[in-house]
């Protein structure tokens, strides 16, 4: 931890922790004695980090409602009677203006602090503040993919980075980067292997042939010879791939060209074909990531893909601090050593909050494959309408989280009940706003989780290698805490973020579907939300319904699913699986075989018979 040395120093952490302090008080929220002890260890860090010249990545575990944006907002109140500038990052343009409004209605000089983006005429109404006046504010607030990709371009002349713009004041680098939510330290990118091969096999033969017909006989000579390069390129590429075994990491040739020049060059040659928009973006993809160094090929889910990394940041942003509510339960931030975390004492409890778990399947393909989307969204309908009508009083506001593929369509079904008085929000807006803090009830309309070649380029992309081995447990951890993180994010928009006296979260109740298999998520949800009631509740009438009208090959499949997740190994026998389903049944029953054929063929991604064995394909990840 660091320590203050100097009277300018002192002076800057106590403005900080005074001001944080009576911000929160000003919120009916009355920080304790820990409270107040964990807010000035934190002004510490960030009046040593502001002052100091050593480069710094502070990671900061501060639960929703405890102060994360409150301390930002405290630091830029404090340091504008100061010489110190800094940059802040959050997540969308409506968190823009709801940190620059509370930063006016607090004191901040509006000359001082300024917010750029690129959204025209925005709802909220913020203004951003012209690009070319940037170092004229001692506080700028940009979006964190701004920071991000602005960090992956340099100026052709000068060769400087795009972020020299936001990380200037006053002609001098700004002292401090306050990043408000989540980090991620690493991009991560996974492609699929056979989706490359395919668009590079149907760009190159056409490629071969215009060049064979002359076709760039009639080009200017420096267009003709970036189209050849690229042509080039893809060639050499297309071999390495064919050559390229899984677990090996694999070296693209340079590729000197804008990738501008490089999408104009794959258009010329292939502009006719149908799917020639998704191939030519596809080999656009695999230019751009191949640029950033070796890739690794990798087998995840029975298929090969190719994933990558690289750093959020341009080494410029060199003293951030980020404020991270769910820090401590996510697996990736114990693996991942590049950024300091300051541990704090202080706990927010949630004895108010009670998450009634019903275990059920939940997944997307679940709710939005068209096979069986209509019948098991009718089922939630059903599910919902009855919570809303029996469970909910009538004055209350309901947040529902579902995917973003079927938000418009659940949206318009709720829309016209209940005097509007559901909202419906997609995972990957489950960090927006705050406005809803004052709705109190939650329901889940699926949970959304990652894909394990994503997983592993993440967990490969926090320890920094490339070539780094990653074992199933490591696989599985990391799921399990980045499901709970997302869950445990998107429970804190609502009325739970409100803390009262004592550290103690607002009253919320949650209805969460998710299958028995992800017990692991429900135990690293209640690591993050200390004192947080589960309660465990039978399948309603909706969903028993529904399941008796399954067949016998359904209820038998999904039988397995469930005795699969509790015997917790990658690899059993067909008859250990059988008695544990029924030791009555024989292994020749035709239910019992047609059951176990459904269950392969819907999970085929992630389990496979080998002869008298059933096996888990991550087996093939242990190794790589």
């Amino acid at each position: 931890m660091n320590e203050i040395k100097s009277t300018e120093e002192a002076n800057l952490m106590v403005n900080i922790r005074d001001t944080a302090i009576q911000l929160l008080r000003s919120h009916n929220n009355i920080p304790n004695k820990v409270h107040r002890e964990a807010l000035e260890k934190v002004a510490i860090e960030i009046s040593a980090i502001a002052y100091s010249d050593k480069p710094t990545k502070l990671a900061v575990a501060l639960e929703t409602g405890m102060g994360k944006t409150t301390t930002i907002i405290a630091s830029i109140i404090a340091m504008q009677a100061t010489n110190l500038s800094a940059l802040i990052c959050v997540d969308t343009v409506e968190q823009m203006n709801e940190l620059y409004t509370d930063c006016i209605n607090k004191g901040v000089n509006p000359n001082v602090i300024g917010a750029f983006h690129k959204v025209q005429n925005h709802r909220s109404g913020l203004q951003s503040i012209a690009k070319e006046n940037a170092d004229k504010y001692q506080f700028l607030i940009v979006s964190h993919n701004k920071m991000y990709f602005d960090s992956k371009k340099h100026d052709e002349i000068s060769g400087d980075s795009l972020t020299y713009w936001m990380n200037r004041f006053d002609g001098k680098e700004r002292n401090i980067v306050f990043w408000d939510e989540r980090l991620e330290p690493k991009s991560c990118f996974s492609l699929l292997k056979s989706r490359i091969r395919s668009a590079i096999g149907a760009w190159i033969p056409i490629y071969e042939e215009k060049l064979k017909s002359h076709k760039f006989l009639n080009m200017r000579e420096d267009l003709k010879n970036t189209v050849i390069q690229v042509g080039t390129w893809i060639q050499e590429a297309s071999l390495l791939l064919s050559t390229a075994i899984d677990d090996e990491v694999i070296l693209f040739p340079k590729f000197d060209i804008s990738i501008q020049d490089a999408k104009n060059s794959l258009a010329f040659i292939n502009s006719e074909r149908k799917s020639y928009i998704d191939d030519n973006d596809c080999i656009l993809e695999l230019i751009k990531f191949s640029q950033i160094g070796t890739v690794r090929a990798i087998k995840a889910h029975n298929n090969s893909n190719l994933i990558q990394f690289e750093d959020q940041f341009h080494q410029g942003f060199k003293k951030l601090v980020i404020f991270d509510a769910t820090l401590p339960i996510r697996e990736l931030n114990k693996i991942d050593k590049s950024v300091r975390i300051l541990e704090l004492e202080i706990h927010k409890s949630y004895k108010d909050v009670t998450i009634n778990w019903t275990k059920i399947s939940s997944s997307k393909d679940f709710l939005t494959n068209n096979k069986h989307k209509a019948r098991n969204l009718t089922v939630y309908y059903q599910e919902i309408n009855a919570i809303i009508n029996q469970e909910i009083p009538v004055t209350e506001e309901v947040l529902i989280f579902t995917f973003k593929a079927i938000r418009e369509e659940v949206n318009d079904y709720f829309k016209n009940k209940y005097d509007g008085r559901i909202h419906v929000s997609h995972w990957g807006a489950h960090k927006a706003s705050n406005r809803l803090s004052h709705v109190k009830y939650i329901i889940t309309l699926g949970v959304t989780r990652r894909s394990h070649q994503d997983l592993i380029a993440n967990i490969l992309g926090a320890k920094n290698n490339i070539e780094s081995s990653v074992t199933i447990d490591e696989i599985k951890a990391v799921e399990h805490t980045e499901m709970a993180d997302t869950l445990i994010q998107a429970f804190g928009r609502a009325h739970n973020r409100v803390i009262k006296h004592g550290c103690i979260a607002g009253e919320t109740t949650i209805w969460l579907y998710l299958p028995n298999k992800d017990y692991p998520v429900i135990e690293a949800i209640k690591s993050g939300m200390s004192d947080v009631t589960v309660r465990e509740r039978n399948q309603s009438k909706h969903f028993l319904s529904a399941k008796n009208k399954m067949t016998k090959i359904q209820i038998i499949s999904d039988a397995i699913d469930e005795v699969i997740s509790t015997l917790k190994a990658p690899k059993f026998s067909l008859k250990e699986l059988r008695n544990s389903f029924n030791p009555k049944i024989e292994s020749k029953d035709r239910g019992w075989r047609r059951g176990l054929d459904r269950f392969l063929e819907i999970n085929s991604d992630l389990w496979t018979l080998r002869g008298k064995y059933i096996e888990s394909k991550l087996l093939e990840t242990d190794q790589i």
